[in-house]
């Protein structure tokens, strides 16, 4: 699979996880990436060094 590709794919599978976990629904329109009745939410994920090789 191309990395690209993979990558363009990973902010919509975070976003789904991060709705279901807080119980909002995932917004696939221009806005906020969350929506609930009574709040809002944009996710951001970042990725870590592994620690693991940094020790």
């Amino acid at each position: 699979m191309d990395s690209r590709y993979f990558n363009s794919l990973t902010p919509i599978l975070h976003e789904k996880w991060a709705a279901d976990k807080l119980g909002m629904t995932h917004n696939l329109k221009n806005g906020p990436d969350l929506i609930a009745e009574d709040k809002i939410s944009e996710v951001k994920f970042t990725k870590f060094p592994n620690q693991k090789k940094i020790l």
